[in-house]
């Protein structure tokens, strides 16, 4: 599956755009739509919203294939927009190693929003943010 315009809408709105680098909530590098920025990367000093939308449409493309591979059921579009959202936050390697993973494999659907809700910690302290994004993304989930 690859992510819907409303999945990559949904992750901008809670990643918001930054035109230059900065320092996100966890304190990582970060510039347009939540692109971490790595030694690798060369950016100008200033990029535009359209650049930051095809930079954050570059790295969806490897969670798409991460949760691609990790999901062994059927989902609708809604659903894998949510857990794009959410892989992007927390990362595939998080994400594969969660009891979440292990739930929707195993087709408990009605335990996913709970597992969704546990995401919302900052280096062990609960970020308002992103109680406000895992709440918005059970949305999408059960819509």
């Amino acid at each position: 599956m690859k992510i819907s315009q409303k999945g990559i809408d949904l992750i901008k709105q809670f990643e918001s755009f930054g035109e230059k680098q900065y320092r996100c909530s966890a304190g990582k590098l970060t510039i347009g739509y939540g692109h971490v920025v790595l030694a690798s990367d060369k950016f100008p000093p200033l990029i535009t919203k359209l650049e930051a939308e095809e930079i954050l449409r570059k790295d969806l493309e490897g969670f798409e294939k991460s949760l691609n591979q990790l999901i062994k059921v059927s989902l609708t579009q809604n659903q894998f927009d949510a857990l794009m959202s959410l892989i992007f936050n927390i990362g595939a390697t998080n994400f594969g190693k969660s009891t979440l993973l292990k739930f929707l494999n195993s087709r408990f659907f009605n335990k996913i929003p709970n597992e969704i809700r546990r995401w919302c910690k900052i280096k062990g302290v609960v970020s308002n943010a992103l109680k406000n994004r895992r709440e918005d993304e059970i949305k999408v989930w059960l819509a």
